[in-house]
């Protein structure tokens, strides 16, 4: 796994309490609020799998799922 791998999966890791403590708001409005939205879009993931020649991060799919999981283990 490439370093850009391991640091996507470490701020999936990092946005995990951020994300808890947005679970009842999320609920309730049935949307992701935009400070949520703002630290996902800054870490990358929602580049990541787009290719790296359109400003994408590339990242492999086993790598895309395993943040996916991570984040959606939060909520």
């Amino acid at each position: 796994m490439g370093q850009e791998s391991e640091e996507l999966l470490k701020a999936a890791d990092n946005l995990v309490q951020s994300i808890s403590e947005y679970s009842t708001e999320i609920d309730r409005e049935c949307r992701l609020p935009q400070p949520l939205v703002s630290q996902l879009k800054d870490a990358g993931f929602f580049r990541m799998m787009l290719g790296k020649e359109f400003g994408g991060l590339g990242v492999d799919p086993v790598t895309a799922a395993r943040v996916v999981e991570r984040l959606s283990a939060a909520n």
